[in-house]
């Protein structure tokens, strides 16, 4: 007789996959320098999210990074591939685009705090420069107050590092809270962030 064997199950989510990972040949040569010399002009850190030696130029959307030209092949690029993460999300027939973007810089000690992104449908996450240990972006777990009643060490299970390198890109919603790791390299910690959502999200979010 035919063994009943429960060991040839497969594990099933009916859901949307929440982290997308993916990675990009970025010209560092000519991108670096263009961020450092856009740092350097601009006003004193606004974010309260950056911790010890860091800086984001989140709050200067004037001349927004998406912009520049030398992310133009990639954006047309990320728009294209964003058009598949809606559809995996069931997100259909919404007006969408490229709201905001930054830069974040870390130094060593460098961090940035535990935050989602209000009103915002998916985040990109592009790591134009991370040297080994200067840290990882990490994700709170969405069903934490669904599992009450199970046991979770806050040390080992509340927060998942996901581990990257240089180039590499992720792109996850907006509502997912995240952080980012202290920097414990000599090094600088460089990323690009995009804000993607509905053309009216901007509007709503100075209103």
């Amino acid at each position: 007789p035919a063994k009943k064997m429960l060991s040839n199950g497969i594990y099933i989510n009916p859901w949307a996959t929440l982290l997308y990972k993916t990675s990009y040949e970025f010209d560092q040569e000519s991108i670096i320098p263009v961020v450092k010399d856009f740092i350097k002009n601009r006003p004193s850190n606004t974010s309260l999210l950056e911790k010890g030696e860091a800086y984001s130029t989140v709050g200067h959307q004037l001349n927004p990074p998406h912009l520049w030209p030398q992310f133009k092949d990639f954006c047309a690029d990320l728009l294209v591939t964003l058009k598949e993460i809606y559809a995996e999300h069931r997100i259909l027939d919404k007006e969408n685009c490229l709201l905001q973007s930054w830069v974040n810089t870390h130094g060593p000690g460098g961090e940035t705090l535990e935050h989602s992104h209000n009103l915002v449908d998916f985040v990109v996450t592009c790591y134009l420069k991370l040297p080994e240990n200067s840290g990882f972006i990490e994700f709170r777990d969405p069903l934490e107050y669904h599992k009450a009643n199970s046991y979770i060490n806050p040390d080992t299970e509340l927060w998942v590092p996901i581990p990257c390198k240089t180039n590499d890109i992720l792109i996850f919603p907006g509502w997912l809270k995240h952080r980012v790791q202290p920097n414990n390299s000599e090094e600088e910690r460089i990323v690009l962030t995009i804000n993607v959502g509905s053309p009216n999200a901007v509007q709503s979010m100075q209103a």
